[in-house]
């Protein structure tokens, strides 16, 4: 088995572990700091960013793994996103002022809890930035700096919450954005050859830009319909049931979030060796198939005694309500969190050639849609929106696999 192929999966799987402990930790502090209304909101808020972030460079990061293994094409890459980053950032600033106003009163159905427009729009540009900045030096394999990307922000958010004794979501906010700025200025300070000229190029600008255009914008439409998908359900149970409905549907997402930011890491770790031009070593790939299948049963079997340890959680959390562990839904998302491990392979290896990454989009687009489209017509609760959601990625799965030869 290469070597490079396990080193670099012991240098992320370091960062990823740190990052795992910060996580969780950040976790809790956020729980116990908000009042059950500020949570609810919290997790629309997460929502929601994450939906508008895409606007910020078009979801121009997802072609970085692909374009930067073409080290030829590096100088003129760095000056396309660089062009399309700050157009796009200006052209959100222009539909935020224009429309946002009766959007964020729409999603958050103008509830006392509604964020500060300004202070969402900073949050909204440095995340997408420091999602970009984070996929930017992964392709270019400059392990520890992507590390401490992802390290960062938490180490700086942890001790603000400890300090506040009364947190909201407006101040929550100022310190999740301030943590963002902050990496991308260390970043910056650290790769001081971003502020050359000599650092960017026209001469292969023309072919980038296709590549991007027919490779990256791809993913647009599922990307944005998937997280529409989030956004959509917690304004519906916000207005149908209220804040305690979208408080368990948070807390369950941010937990399973931690857990799926160390398989996140692993195929940010093994995806550009996958995509370099030679043929892949079979032990390699049999290496990753074992891998995912012992973290989906075992992420299936912690939650199915979640019965059984959630009490202690509720011993932790002791100033919340008891309606707000519901292990039923722990483990029907784990069950949803295992499927996502099996799909995210499949795209790791639909990454070789555009034909199979079109017909994966396809697929997970209409899935997404046709989730969209069930949100309507039932009347949801939290449990029927996590068996919607496992029930179409079940069926993603089989399409993918009846569909794409990978």
């Amino acid at each position: 088995m290469s070597s490079m192929f396990v080193r670099t999966i012991k240098q992320y799987m370091k960062f990823q572990a740190l990052k795992f402990i910060a996580g969780l930790w950040l976790f809790y502090l956020i729980f116990q700091k908000l009042d059950i209304e500020n949570y609810a909101i919290y997790g629309i808020v997460q929502s929601f960013v994450i939906l508008s972030s895409l606007f910020i460079g078009f979801n121009v990061k997802s072609s970085f793994q692909k374009l930067y293994s073409k080290k030829y094409l590096v100088k003129s890459i760095n000056l396309i996103i660089f062009l399309i980053v700050l157009i796009s950032s200006f052209f959100y600033t222009v539909l935020y002022i224009t429309f946002m106003f009766d959007i964020v009163n729409f999603v958050f159905k103008d509830t006392e809890n509604t964020p500060d427009l300004f202070l969402l729009y900073i949050y909204i540009l440095s995340f997408g930035l420091t999602s970009i900045v984070s996929s930017m030096l992964n392709a270019n394999r400059r392990t520890f700096l992507f590390g401490i990307s992802t390290v960062l922000p938490a180490l700086i958010s942890i001790p603000s919450l400890i300090y506040l004794e009364h947190v909201n979501i407006n101040n929550l906010i100022i310190i999740l954005m301030v943590s963002n700025l902050v990496m991308i200025f260390f970043i910056a300070i650290s790769n001081l050859k971003v502020f050359y000229f000599s650092n960017y190029s026209r001469k292969y600008a023309f072919l980038v830009l296709k590549y991007i255009i027919g490779y990256s914008w791809l993913s647009f439409p599922t990307l944005s319909s998937k997280y529409s998908i989030d956004v959509f359900a917690r304004s519906i149970l916000l207005t149908s049931i209220g804040e305690l409905a979208v408080a368990v549907l948070t807390f369950s997402t941010s937990l399973f979030s931690i857990f799926r930011s160390v398989e996140q890491a692993f195929f940010k770790a093994i995806t550009p060796l996958l995509l370099l031009n030679k043929k892949n070593n079979l032990n390699q790939l049999s290496l990753v198939r074992k891998l995912i299948l012992f973290q989906s049963i075992f992420t299936i079997i912690i939650f199915s005694f979640a019965p059984y340890w959630v009490d202690f959680l509720k011993l932790i959390f002791s100033t919340k309500p008891d309606e707000a562990f519901v292990p039923i839904v722990l483990f029907i998302m784990a069950c949803s969190t295992a499927t996502s491990y099996i799909k995210n392979y499949f795209l790791s290896q639909a990454k070789k050639h555009s034909s199979n990454m079109r017909k994966f989009f396809v697929i997970a687009t209409i899935m997404n849609l046709c989730i969209l489209a069930v949100l309507l017509i039932v009347n949801l609760s939290v449990i029927k929106f996590v068996l919607i959601q496992l029930l179409f990625s079940l069926i993603n799965l089989l399409f993918v696999k009846l569909f794409i030869k990978l």
